[in-house]
């Protein structure tokens, strides 16, 4: 229902229609008049008590709250858990040195930042790396052995703030920040894009509805509920009557995930397969796997209009690539013309685009069910 509000005027001007005509004589309704100032103050407070049940009708309803209303809105609701956290991108980083000779030791928890200074990232403890090394006095996390004759090593990092401020694109992380001798440069190839902020109003509506709709029901939406709930950069795409290696299964469903960067870790699939075995039907067989990432390499040359600065339309035309196809969720395919588009949005100096490939070819990029494509090489001169 629409509220009918009514201003200050609107009040002052009823009462006094209201009073007048009740009124065997004309009334003195003058500015600075006894009854025109106690006319004005009832008004003024009736103003105010419009304003606060306006607030209450707001946070009554999850459609209409916002920020700290909306999270103790879904706060009476334990189980659905609250508003999803921002995520820290994360990626790899290839440490570089221009000497081989000696072995060179790269500290877990080592600091690196942008060339600019602005974005700090830490140096992740990864166990599968097969250059990892723990310590053994067990003094600090370990570190990754640089072996004698290498002169590149990579690792993953992670942003030290949450947002997606740390999504940077490929060659902007280029400062070592902490100690470390023997090693000269660093750099990543690809660009950052699983960063992001704290959980939206409406996403969180969204979510809500879509958790309370699949309560107690072991369908499609309450996989998706479930999938939601472990974190909000995830993509994901169901594939049912199909196991985890693709083949023909009948009662299974294989959910495949990615968390934006193209190589989602083993802790966050474990954590998705327990949400998905809470909800998931009787005699139901299900798998959670991480997507393979197929690479989108993509290769174009700008023409821009004159008095214009050529390496600022490369720059943002590697940044809408960049972003554009990370937001590409599990199975979804790259439209080749999509590319055109994107690069021709991101700059207004674009006169022209010569020599667009994607893959080598002209053709989409379609993965398969259990692929993501994610940026590869992006080639922009």
């Amino acid at each position: 229902m629409e509220l009918s509000l009514q201003t200050f005027s609107t009040m002052l001007n009823g009462m006094a229609a209201a009073a007048q005509a009740a009124a065997s004589q004309a009334l003195d309704l003058l500015v600075g008049s006894t009854l025109r100032a106690i006319f004005e103050a009832v008004a003024g407070l009736c103003l105010w008590l419009q304003w606060q049940n306006v607030q209450v009708l707001q946070m009554a309803r999850l459609t209409t709250a916002s920020g700290t209303d909306c999270d103790s809105f879904v706060g009476d609701f334990p189980l659905f858990g609250g508003r999803l956290a921002g995520v820290a991108s994360s990626g790899q980083v290839t440490f570089g040195r221009y000497t081989a000779t000696q072995p060179v030791q790269i500290p877990v928890g080592a600091l690196v930042k942008t060339n600019d200074g602005t974005q700090s990232f830490t140096v992740d403890l990864d166990t599968t790396n097969p250059a990892y090394q723990a310590d053994p006095s067990g003094a600090t996390q370990g570190w990754f052995n640089l072996a004698a004759g290498a002169a590149a090593l990579n690792v993953t990092v992670t942003n030290n703030a949450v947002g997606t401020a740390g999504n940077v694109l490929a060659g902007t992380i280029g400062l070592i920040a902490s100690s470390a001798p023997g090693l000269d440069t660093v750099t990543n190839a690809s660009a950052f894009t699983n960063g992001m902020n704290a959980e939206t109003d409406a996403a969180l509506r969204a979510r809500f509805a879509l958790w309370f709709s699949s309560l107690s029901k072991g369908t499609p939406a309450a996989i998706d509920a479930a999938v939601a709930d472990v974190a909000q950069n995830l993509t994901w795409r169901q594939v049912n009557n199909t196991d985890a290696g693709g083949n023909d299964a009948p009662g299974t469903v294989t959910v495949i995930v990615d968390d934006g960067s193209g190589a989602t870790p083993s802790s966050t699939i474990a954590m998705v397969a327990a949400s998905v075995q809470v909800v998931r039907a009787a005699t139901i067989n299900a798998y959670v796997i991480a997507a393979t990432p197929l690479a989108a390499n993509v290769s174009m040359t700008l023409t821009t209009a004159l008095n214009t600065s050529h390496a600022t339309a490369v720059a943002a035309v590697e940044a809408a690539l960049a972003a554009y196809i990370g937001t590409l969720g599990v199975g979804n395919p790259l439209p080749y013309t999509r590319l055109a588009q994107l690069a021709y949005d991101a700059s207004s100096a674009i006169t022209n685009i010569s020599g667009l490939t994607l893959n080598g070819g002209t053709a989409d990029l379609v993965p398969t069910d259990f692929q993501v494509v994610r940026a590869g090489t992006l080639t922009v001169a």
